[in-house]
């Protein structure tokens, strides 16, 4: 059997045997796991065992004779580099679908395999629109073939889970539960079923550490609101005595191995009361609402229960959220006035700045462990939207150019996530230019002041103007949802053109980050955190009210890279008053030698 390092074509050879004994022939390899997080263990990296392919979203389809990866704009450089075109095409999926793949790709009549625990009801139905009218079927199967050939393949994570305090929490598990109970009796529900790893953390106030950068536990919840209980389906063996004994009177630990025992007793009470079980059929696998529906249950689509209340922090939170950056901040300017001494001798590589970093953060007291892996662009690297250093890529900062730096950490209790482009040596006038039109729209949206309902597409909109207006724009959202101490993407607010329907209100922290990336040069992007408040003031005549946000990253920006002719009084005010706040918040955390580096950083940028 294949393991890690054989290669592509013997790891399709062995899969492709196993589809005469599926009776399929093709199979769908999503970049997903049972929980349908973002952030996968390492025994759920399927398709980068298959393909090679590390991004975080993308798909395969291997058919008999021809196989594709696909994933949207943030990768179309990673896919070049790193899948093998002798073996794989490669796709857009925000231009081709997959079922518009299968459809056009495999032969008429073709049966294609796909694993139910990895997919969702909506994913399922979209492929089967696309391919019924060319005789083409979906099949579940039974086990992942991807599982049968992976010889080496890891165990699933067996990592401990802790509480997280409810005087940071704000609410307690208790009031959190009482609080979904009451969402699904109003929504005529008997219960429902949630299986995103981060909403069960916040519902019971609990961290974990099954996978890398996200503090989440690997579970399953099962909620009967008819009977006020909650059905915890995870391994006990990840459950500590001061967890079971805290949460005893909150939720019931039941093992894995019974799930299934437990779906249909949840469809049994729905039949009995004559109710629905509420599943969110786009973040749930379809294994869920065909379990249900085998048992008897009528299934009814409704977003999970917690993604909305968690959107909005706390003040608690939003304390421990601005300690975390604070703590943050002193590591960044450790580093970046490292990266100033020391870049300039052309020495060091983006391996070697990722690790000097993370030693950085690594000293502050309530470091707990990276966000994300950090990315480290040089160059033309740094075009690269997702790109992460390897020993292959690793490349030398020798010689002048762009460095981009996306990284984030976790603490005790909040989550950080930042870029900063910084320039070594001397910068161009173009990258300069370039820089400071970056610039201007993060200033556009962090000045920005709008009336309750606004969208996160009309933000996105205003953000990106300034870059439109010279021919430019970037191939991501503007912002993402961070969660405290959770996911540093949190899906349930936004900044992009996708967000439409998601309002930005009070409490809800995002960030905020436009680019632009030279495929081949440079790239570039500027990001902070931000939260949104209330101004305290409404609109003349429509009494609505209105908001700003407040942006709670504290690092200084690259001077060197400002054209300051380029920004206008109120955009050079901005920054100087930004600048004014790093300096004063930060200044008396750092010893004389970061501190005097830290005020030449921030010193006020002058009319041109």
């Amino acid at each position: 059997m294949p393991k890690q390092n054989s290669t592509v074509e013997e790891k399709l050879r062995s899969l492709r045997a196993e589809f005469n004994t599926l009776g399929v022939d093709g199979f769908i390899i999503p970049r997903a796991d049972e929980y349908q997080g973002e952030y996968v263990a390492p025994y759920a990296e399927r398709l980068k065992f298959m393909t090679g392919f590390s991004g975080s979203a993308g798909k395969s389809i291997i058919l008999k004779d021809k196989a594709v990866v696909m994933s949207d704009g943030r990768y179309t450089i990673q896919l070049a580099q790193q899948v093998d075109p002798k073996h794989f095409e490669t796709a857009d999926s925000g231009s081709v679908t997959t079922g518009d793949w299968i459809s056009d790709n495999a032969d008429q009549n073709a049966i294609i395999g796909y694993d139910p625990r990895l997919h969702t009801p909506q994913e399922i139905e979209a492929i089967e629109a696309k391919i019924a009218g060319k005789g083409m079927t979906l099949k579940a199967l039974a086990y992942n073939p991807v599982d049968k050939i992976w010889d080496d393949q890891p165990e699933e994570p067996k990592g401990k889970v802790s509480l997280f305090p409810d005087n940071v929490a704000g609410k307690t598990a208790a009031e959190k539960k009482q609080m979904i109970m009451d969402a699904v009796k109003q929504k005529g529900g008997a219960g429902c079923v949630i299986s995103l790893p981060d909403s069960i953390c916040w519902l019971l106030n609990v961290r974990g550490s099954d996978i890398d950068y996200i503090p989440v536990a690997l579970s399953v919840m099962v909620v009967n609101a008819d009977q006020d209980r909650l059905e915890w389906y995870i391994d006990p063996k990840k459950v500590p005595p001061e967890v079971m004994n805290a949460l005893s009177d909150i939720v019931t630990v039941c093992d894995p191995a019974t799930l299934d025992a437990g779906l249909k007793d949840l469809a049994n009470e729905a039949k009995a009361s004559d109710k629905v079980v509420l599943l969110d059929l786009q973040r749930s696998s379809i294994f869920f609402k065909d379990a249900l529906e085998n048992a008897g249950a009528s299934v009814e689509n409704a977003k999970d229960p917690c993604i909305d209340p968690r959107a909005i922090k706390s003040d608690a939170e939003m304390k421990a959220i601005r300690q975390a950056h604070i703590e943050d901040g002193v590591a960044m300017v450790k580093f970046l006035r490292w990266l100033d001494e020391n870049a300039k001798g052309y020495q060091l590589d983006e391996i070697k700045v990722a690790e000097q970093l993370e030693a950085f953060r690594k000293q502050g007291k309530n470091y707990k462990e990276p966000s994300f892996a950090t990315i480290s662009g040089f160059a033309d690297n740094g075009a690269i939207v997702h790109y992460h250093a390897t020993p292959e890529t690793n490349k030398k900062i020798d010689k002048d150019g762009l460095l981009l730096v996306d990284s984030g950490g976790q603490y005790a209790w909040g989550t950080t996530d930042i870029t900063r482009t910084i320039a070594v040596g001397n910068p161009t006038d173009e990258e300069k230019e370039s820089f400071t039109q970056v610039l201007k729209s993060h200033i556009a949206l962090a000045s920005q002041k709008f009336p309750k309902g606004t969208t996160g597409a009309q933000i996105d909109a205003i953000t990106r103007a300034n870059l439109w207006s010279v021919g430019k724009d970037f191939a991501h959202g503007t912002g993402h949802g961070v969660g405290c101490y959770l996911s540093v993407h949190e899906e349930s607010t936004g900044i992009s053109s996708a967000s439409k329907t998601k309002t930005l209100e009070p409490g809800m922290f995002v960030s905020n980050e436009p680019g632009y990336y030279k495929e081949g040069a440079y790239g570039i992007r500027i990001e902070n955190l931000v939260s949104v408040r209330d101004t305290g003031r409404k609109l003349d005549g429509g009494g609505k009210l209105v908001y700003e946000f407040e942006t709670v990253t504290l690092a200084p920006m690259d001077r060197n890279l400002i054209d300051a002719k380029l920004l206008s009084e109120a955009e050079r005010k901005w920054l100087n008053d930004y600048h004014r706040q790093v300096h004063d918040t930060l200044s008396p955390l750092l010893d004389k030698a970061d501190k005097d580096w830290l005020e030449q950083a921030t010193a006020p940028i002058e009319p041109s």
